[in-house]
């Protein structure tokens, strides 16, 4: 009986410290995190005439797949006379399932905000104006890896485990265009590029669903950060443009 209930023991640890890739990819999936915006850029309160129509955000739906990706790049059990060890190690591609906001349409919205903000000049999406401004995301990356190791041990009625997860630290990378035209004809344009790594992650606390759940909620916020970044810089640049232009 003791046998059988060690050996339950040793099935249940197994199944439930060593995360299978379906298993994290639904946690990460599980609930949808905003992009947050924070808009703490000094207010330009005295705006010139001029205002810029943003048209459309054009990207390539491969860069974020509808749903997370996990896989697995390596992994062993080695079971011993007296220990049983395991290690798993996954690398975790957020989709837009994690998103709560579709990310074209977040940019295009936090970038008008952002303009008439703190932009010398004004935006919006419905204007007939001379001036519009157009939108590639080039590249989109939040990738990151997720470990999981653990061993179990025991000798006669003796017996003990240990096991744990480690999520990231993630990559996160955002790629922006943009061309402003004139009556239709491209008179200025750039190119910028964030990336923010987020903070390695382990369970004290949580259950290792919870901290796949909050691994997929830090690369968001990282994103938002991204966002935040090239937008500033987008405006600067027009700021610039437009003060050396009118």
């Amino acid at each position: 009986m003791k046998q059988q209930t060690l050996l339950c023991l040793v099935i249940l640890t197994l199944t439930t410290a060593c995360s299978s890739t379906k298993s994290i990819q639904r946690a990460m999936d599980k609930r949808s995190h905003t992009l947050g915006y924070i808009m703490d850029t000094r207010p330009v309160k005295i705006k010139s005439p001029i205002t810029v129509r943003i048209d459309s955000v054009t990207y390539n739906p491969a860069l974020l797949p509808e749903s997370t990706t996990v896989v697995r790049e390596e992994g062993m059990y080695v079971p011993l006379v007296l220990v049983h060890y395991w290690k798993a190690q996954n690398t975790c591609s957020l989709g837009q399932s994690g998103f709560l906001e579709p990310l074209p349409s977040f940019v295009k919205s936090s970038l008008i905000n952002e303009i008439n903000r703190s932009g010398q000049f004004s935006a919006d999406s419905l204007s007939e104006t001379e001036y519009t401004l157009d939108l590639s995301i080039d590249a989109f990356e939040a990738k990151g890896p997720y470990k999981s190791e653990g061993f179990f041990y025991f000798l006669f009625v003796i017996y003990g485990f240990n096991y744990y997860d480690i999520a990231g630290p993630a990559m996160t990378q955002l790629n922006i265009t943009y061309q402003l035209k004139k009556n239709g004809q491209p008179v200025f344009s750039g190119n910028h590029n964030a990336k923010r790594e987020t903070e390695a992650l382990n369970k004290p606390n949580v259950t290792s669903s919870k901290l796949q759940e909050n691994y997929a909620a830090s690369m968001v916020e990282a994103t938002s950060f991204n966002i935040k970044y090239i937008n500033q810089l987008i405006v600067n640049d027009l700021n610039n443009f437009f003060r050396e232009n009118w």
